[in-house]
């Protein structure tokens, strides 16, 4: 399965616009596709995003979750007006001379998820959420027997908003507010899975919504955009400080990127090879700290936080462990070039002759006897060389390449 992200900042209190297009466009590029929740279509920062930024939707950076029901987006926000609190009539017209690549589920299936899971913990003295909210056995006896009687209503759901009323019904104050936090998550975590989406860390929004640690629930915050600049680039800038020719990844920003336009980070996507050894990479190493994800390989159920707390520090030591593998192939060929130069001027060529270690592999490579003629062809010696010095070297420098040709594409931006 391609990668596939959960991307829920168009929610109605979420981050601002200007993160929420940061964050759309980093996790376009580390993600192969953005499914956003179909009621998140109708809000009002999904239209203003949207609307100024069409090609969103018509080069398939983005893609609306779609109930099986409906024909089309258009027809599915036409029929939310009354939930929208607005008219949606300019909205659906908007909508209508899009071409839009819409994600299918079944309409029923993230309310039956949830069900099945806030049963099992509200139920279960021993899960994380009884511990975080201290629920007692009287007030989980009391929401268990209400959520029962609810579900008689309505089909066997219970649905987030009503599961929300039944617990601050019965649950003190402080239980509630940690009730109304697993919640959310719960419904993330449903709407991801119903539409078959996988997130880097599943449960990125627990450590975010403080629930792992209910001794000190504010010490500890992680999640997909924090692990790529605080954990990923950091390492990068450490991993790759003296090497020369990197010197423009140093460059690479947060700012950096709200400069590339959503045409320019979908050149970086079209690279389809390169963004996908990028994320296979990149993936592998956060699976392989964060296993295993759940204590019994169930995604619903939440990871106890000793097991979270230190994942910070172990995904730095992983992206080093690799990062300091690539950042030695450009070593090398810098070491290399130095070398080439002093002996090639000692031969009686110029430096500027030989401006990298890439024409010395040209040469090698071609054996070529025509030295004027040959120098000449600058592009196809770097292709050739680039090919040569890699299986010279024999490991591709898969995530520092990724994230070169993004600082050029971020460079290119700001002198446009």
């Amino acid at each position: 399965m391609s990668k596939r992200l959960f991307f829920t900042q168009f929610g109605w209190n979420a981050n601002d616009e200007t993160e929420t297009i940061r964050n759309l466009k980093l996790f376009s590029l580390i993600n192969k596709e953005l499914v956003i929740p179909s009621n998140l279509m109708y809000s009002d920062k999904c239209e203003s995003v949207v609307r100024r930024n069409p090609e969103l939707l018509e080069l398939g950076i983005i893609r609306p979750a779609l109930p099986s029901k409906y024909k089309n987006v258009p027809e599915y926000i036409e029929s939310r007006t009354k939930k929208a609190g607005r008219d949606l009539t300019d909205y659906v017209r908007f909508l209508n001379d899009i071409s839009i690549s819409p994600v299918i589920y079944e309409d029923n299936s993230p309310a039956n998820l949830f069900t099945e899971n806030c049963l099992e913990q509200i139920g279960n003295k021993e899960s994380i959420l009884c511990k975080s909210a201290k629920i007692d056995d009287n007030t989980s006896k009391r929401i268990i027997e209400s959520i029962i009687k609810e579900k008689e209503k309505t089909e066997g759901v219970i649905l987030f908003r009503d599961f929300l009323l039944i617990c601050s019904e019965h649950a003190s104050d402080y239980s509630f507010s940690v009730i109304n936090k697993y919640a959310e998550l719960l419904r993330y975590i449903c709407g991801a899975s119903s539409k078959q989406c996988n997130n880097f860390l599943p449960q990125e929004n627990m450590i975010d919504w403080c629930l792992a640690n209910y001794e000190d629930p504010k010490s500890f915050v992680l999640n997909d955009s924090a692990i790529f600049w605080e954990v990923f680039f950091e390492s990068l800038l450490k991993t790759t400080d003296g090497i020369f020719s990197l010197s423009d990844v140093h460059n690479m920003s947060e700012a950096a990127l709200d400069r590339i336009d959503f045409y320019g980070i979908q050149q970086i996507r079209e690279q389809g090879c390169l963004q996908n050894a990028f994320i296979a990479t990149y993936e592998n190493i956060i699976d392989k700290i964060n296993v295993p994800r759940t204590t019994d390989a169930d995604p619903y159920k939440l990871i106890n936080f000793d097991e979270l707390i230190d994942l910070k520090e172990r995904l730095k030591v992983e992206f080093k462990k690799e990062l300091s593998t690539e950042a030695n192939f450009y070593k090398r060929i810098e070491i290399t070039e130095s070398l080439l130069k002093i002996a090639y001027q000692l031969l009686g060529g110029t430096i500027q002759t030989l401006e990298s270690v890439v024409n010395f592999f040209s040469v090698i490579s071609n054996k070529k006897n025509n030295w004027h003629n040959f120098l000449t062809k600058q592009e196809l010696r770097m292709q050739g060389a680039t090919k040569y010095a890699m299986k010279f070297y024999s490991n591709e420098p898969v995530l520092i390449e990724y994230m070169q040709q993004l600082s050029y594409k971020a460079k290119d931006a700001w002198y446009k």
